[in-house]
């Protein structure tokens, strides 16, 4: 299971310039969205949810510490715009956000985590995804908390 695509500065039609929500604090006016692969039979509404992360800190040097704010695939927060079979026995499922995605403060990233819980309980949970978005360069991120602690960033 695997992040394939997110839009986290995209405009909805009909928004101005300066109608933008920046760091997910406005009218919910940006377009952002988060698409991923399962396979066609795991229940990704109760499995499956995203983890926000911020990378900030002293002297140029960012480290990942999470929102603690996961987006649940069943809550209000989330609507599930695309959800399709395709060949091979996967689905991919789009989720749009509401404007609540975090956006990359300048120089600087922010990160996604694809949280899975592996049982039905969903006592166990693990990363299967973990990736980050802005505009530093090359500064080597590590998740310092959260469940992707320990992690390494894969820049998309």
């Amino acid at each position: 299971m695997f992040i394939t695509e997110f839009h986290y500065l995209d405009k909805k039609q009909g928004s101005g310039a300066n109608s933008g929500n920046s760091g997910g604090n406005g009218g919910g006016s940006n377009n952002e969205w988060i698409e991923f692969v399962v396979p066609e039979s795991f229940d990704y509404k109760r499995r499956v949810a995203l983890l926000q992360y911020t990378f900030n800190g002293p002297g140029g040097r960012l480290h990942g510490g999470t929102n603690q704010n996961p987006f649940r695939l069943d809550s209000p927060s989330v609507n599930i715009v695309n959800d399709t079979v395709i060949t091979g026995g996967w689905r991919v499922v789009t989720v749009d956000l509401n404007g609540n995605l975090q956006n990359a403060n300048p120089n600087g990233w922010d990160g996604i985590a694809l949280v899975v819980a592996c049982d039905e309980s969903q006592s166990v949970t693990t990363v299967t995804d973990f990736i980050c978005y802005g505009t530093a360069v090359g500064v080597p991120n590590l998740a310092l908390d959260g469940l992707a602690q320990g992690r390494w960033r894969t820049s998309k």
